[in-house]
């Protein structure tokens, strides 16, 4: 028997809340390596202007 307990589950829009406010840049990648969510610091980051200029987004 395991006694750990499990971690939080996050859906996904948790956890962009979660991190949509941080100051570092985060990209979100979906199994296939395609962008599906990035915070407004990854996006400055790149010298965006929007989500769609870092890449393909589904």
């Amino acid at each position: 028997m395991n006694d750990r307990p499990e971690p939080a589950r996050l859906n996904r829009g948790s956890l962009q809340e979660v991190i949509g406010g941080l100051s570092d840049g985060i990209i979100l990648l979906d199994q296939a390596g395609a962008i599906v969510w990035a915070n407004d610091a990854a996006i400055i980051m790149h010298r965006a202007n929007a989500i769609n200029d870092l890449g393909e987004e589904t």
